[in-house]
């Protein structure tokens, strides 16, 4: 795998839970702490409030790609702020420009943040996407992308088709 310049921690307990404190090692080994614990409640409070907006604003990424952005964009907010109120810090499917469909499978498969899968999935080489692409859990991912946007297609068809017919249905040809 390429090297990366910088690594990002977020530090969990022994749980699997989020303890406060993010880590960043450098290329030459050193390390420096961030702890939440030590900032005061109005910073905690702007803190959790720059999250929630990226994290929110994270799952409208691919809109711009998408048949109708508007719509995707108001889809991905109202999705991502019913599973925050839900208690679940899962990426929402963010396909654009910047995004790939690799980063995305990553990200639900390994249950990493999109940022971070995006982050990892630019620092690869060729070869190390192919071995990603290999994983049996990041073909699911990658086949259900496919089967999402399939049938995001269909529905958008499938009304153009009814809107169509309810305007001039289509007649079936006159036979000699």
């Amino acid at each position: 795998m390429a090297e990366r310049k910088t690594t990002k921690e977020i530090v969990l307990n022994e749980a699997g839970d989020p303890t406060g404190v993010i880590k960043w090692t450098f290329s030459d080994g050193s390390t420096e702490e961030f702890n939440t614990t030590n900032v005061n409640d109005a910073i905690k409070a702007r803190l959790a409030i720059h999250g929630a907006s990226q994290k929110i604003g994270d799952s409208y990424a691919g809109a711009a790609s998408s048949p109708d952005p508007l719509a995707y964009a108001k889809a991905a907010v109202k999705e991502t702020i019913a599973q925050l109120y839900a208690g679940e810090w899962r990426a929402t499917v963010a396909v654009g420009p910047k995004v790939n469909d690799l980063a995305v499978a990553i990200s639900r498969a390994t249950g990493e943040s999109l940022d971070d899968s995006v982050e990892l999935v630019g620092a690869m080489t060729d070869e190390d996407k192919k071995v990603w692409r290999g994983k049996a859990k990041i073909k699911l991912e990658l086949a259900k992308l496919v089967q999402e946007r399939n049938a995001a297609k269909i529905a958008k068809l499938a009304e153009a088709a009814a809107k169509e017919d309810a305007e001039a249905p289509v007649a079936a040809p006159a036979t000699a």
